[in-house]
């Protein structure tokens, strides 16, 4: 028996890089650039991500400390 997160998870769509990256101020907010979110997802090596997934990786990007 799958666990409701394993189901939820499986549930997820994704989208490629290029279609987070096109919507990128209605999915993470009017201050994220395009630029920033195809940065971020190329960083870790992924094609595509759900939105979530993709919210997660592009907060934690633009808190990283600039050197």
């Amino acid at each position: 028996m799958k666990s409701k997160a394993t189901k939820m998870k499986q549930a997820e769509t994704t989208y490629s890089i290029a279609e987070l990256a096109e919507h990128s101020e209605k999915i993470f907010g009017a201050n994220v650039k395009k630029e920033c979110v195809m940065a971020a997802l190329q960083m870790k090596e992924l094609n595509e991500a759900s939105v979530v997934e993709a919210k997660e990786i592009v907060e934690a990007f633009l808190k990283r400390e600039v050197i």
